[in-house]
């Protein structure tokens, strides 16, 4: 592989990402950071990247990644995953106010794609998925910071119209239910 290549570079990314390979990640996150200094960055295998370091409960790195992926947008690109995962760091930091507004801004964003009409059955299908972890996160930022929030079992609802295969909403939506209105049966 052309290693000059940044294509190449963020393939290899891609790839230890799906290894999960923490030290091969790191170092291929290194290798493109030392290499491509002045180039824009794959926003998809950022996003993925910053996912990956969050999924493991970390924040080293995520905030230089994400920026990096916002400088690379192009002027008109709507990338909702990009809030999405500013969101997720924002409240693995506890800031909550900032988690609810890029998981709002998220939300603005899907619905702008959706307006447009996606075209790609997989793109369509990935908006789907993340439109339901949007709606379900921004329920729980909701729930969390104003018990009874009617808006949390709104947005928990959205998550299960977006994507019923996803099994939080449900979880987060039968809590609601009890502990909220006291209505065992639902």
């Amino acid at each position: 592989i052309d290693m000059k290549n940044s294509g190449a570079i963020f393939g290899i990314l891609r790839t230890r990402i799906n290894m999960d390979d923490p030290n091969k990640i790191i170092d291929a996150y290194k290798y493109a950071e030392l290499h491509l200094k002045k180039e824009n960055v794959d926003v998809e295998v950022y996003c993925e990247l910053a996912s990956y370091i969050l999924d493991k409960g970390s924040v080293n790195d995520v905030k230089n990644i994400l920026s990096r992926a916002s400088a690379s947008l192009k002027g008109k690109d709507i990338y909702p995953e990009l809030d999405y995962q500013y969101a997720r760091y924002h409240k693995q930091l506890t800031v909550y106010d900032d988690e609810r507004k890029y998981l709002e801004s998220a939300v603005k964003k899907i619905e702008r794609l959706k307006e447009r009409g996606m075209g790609i059955a997989r793109r369509e299908k990935g908006i789907n998925k993340l439109s339901s972890k949007v709606y379900n996160d921004l329920g729980e930022n909701y729930d969390r910071m104003s018990r009874a929030n009617i808006k949390a079992e709104n947005m928990y609802n959205k998550a299960i119209d977006a994507d019923p295969t996803y099994a939080k909403p449900y979880y987060n939506l039968g809590n609601f239910a009890f502990i909220n209105k006291g209505k065992r049966d639902e």
